[in-house]
């Protein structure tokens, strides 16, 4: 009788574990640089300053790290911290206002004093 009731309760337990993953997937891992976002949503620089100490994008390629930092920054740019993003391609450079009226910037390039 006990062996019954515990093929049962499996049986209900498998069933219903079946139907809840049918119901609720697995939601997407967010992406590197979305979880940037995630740990610095008030703190433009602490997540520009995250995203440029990684070893994820040092290992990139040029036009990445730019669709990287472009995406970190159009986060914060939707929700308000920054305003009037601006990319000068020649230098590799992000140009923005935070919030408060003060302008900032992040070049992906190292700097070069010939050029600057």
């Amino acid at each position: 009788m006990k062996k019954k009731i515990l093929v049962v309760v499996g049986l209900i337990a498998l069933l219903l574990g079946g139907v809840t993953f049918i119901f609720y997937p697995k939601q997407s891992k967010a992406s590197f640089v979305q979880q940037i976002y995630q740990d610095n949503k008030t703190d433009v620089d602490k997540g520009v300053e995250e995203l440029m100490k990684s070893n994820h994008i040092k290992a990139m390629e040029d036009t990445k790290k730019v669709e990287s930092m472009r995406e970190l920054l159009n986060l914060y740019q939707k929700n308000k911290k920054i305003k009037n993003l601006y990319y000068d391609t020649s230098s590799m450079t992000f140009t923005f206002q935070y919030e408060n009226g003060i302008l900032g910037g992040v070049m992906l390039k190292d700097f070069d004093p010939m050029l600057n």
